[in-house]
């Protein structure tokens, strides 16, 4: 989109941006537990950006609307990496656990593609 000119991108940004968003919010909040809190704090500023592009494109225009949103969109993109990092954390202290001890007598084989016929305690 970006290739066709910089003013279809913002208005594609103006409204993406609040869109997704929305929908991101709408997940989240459709689950449980900490899920649900995320979405509704999503939701919040959901609503605070939409609120702060409608009133950008009232008073300043579209253009200066659609650099907001550009530059609303780079920072819910640089948010959405937070979990990323964090998962990527918890993945790195998983892998550098060191491998169980095998159990007696085990060999090593598939035991759940049908053993080896060592009966399993």
């Amino acid at each position: 989109m970006a290739v066709t000119s910089a003013a279809a991108t913002g208005w594609v940004l103006l409204a993406g941006v609040p869109l997704t968003l929305l929908a991101g919010a709408a997940v989240a909040l459709a689950r449980g537990g900490a899920a649900r809190r995320a979405g509704a704090a999503l939701l919040v500023w959901t609503a605070l950006v939409g609120a702060l592009l409608a009133g950008t494109l009232a008073v300043q225009g579209a253009d200066r609307a659609a650099a907001v949103a550009a530059v609303v969109a780079a920072l819910a993109t640089g948010l959405a990496a937070v979990p990323l990092l964090v998962a990527a954390a918890g993945l790195r202290a998983v892998a550098s656990a060191p491998e169980p001890p095998r159990a007696a007598g085990c060999a090593g084989c598939a035991c759940a593609g049908g053993g080896c016929g060592i009966p399993r305690a």
